[in-house]
């Protein structure tokens, strides 16, 4: 995945959190750095910053995997819309049309 979709998602995820009230009050946030101890006896050192609960995280990542299942298809369209230059009337055909037109209206005038 380029490095330009996840920094697109990492702002959408970012926008979509910090806008609405609810979601902001659910963040854990560190104003300084903090040490946790897990129930296995292990020390975690956690640096100052916000953090995403579990229900949060699933559906954030949910989104990011619609949005990578998003990017997947656009891509596939346009290649295949690149593979086939789509046919387009060229000068010629203009030409030769415009002259049968006129042509079969000249003689539709000179018929009656």
């Amino acid at each position: 995945m380029s490095n330009r979709l996840k920094l697109s998602a990492a702002v959408v995820v970012l926008v979509s959190l910090t806008s609405t009230h609810a979601a902001a009050d659910s963040l854990l946030h560190f104003k300084t750095p903090a040490v946790c101890k897990t129930n296995g006896g292990s020390t975690v050192h956690i640096l100052p910053g916000r953090y995403i609960p579990e229900p949060e995280w699933i559906r954030i990542d949910e989104m990011f995997k619609e949005l990578e299942d998003d990017n997947t298809r656009l891509k596939a369209e346009n290649a295949s819309l690149l593979e086939e230059p789509p046919w387009s009337p060229g000068w010629k055909f203009a030409i030769g049309a415009f002259l049968i037109g006129t042509g079969a209206g000249a003689y539709a005038y000179n018929k009656r």
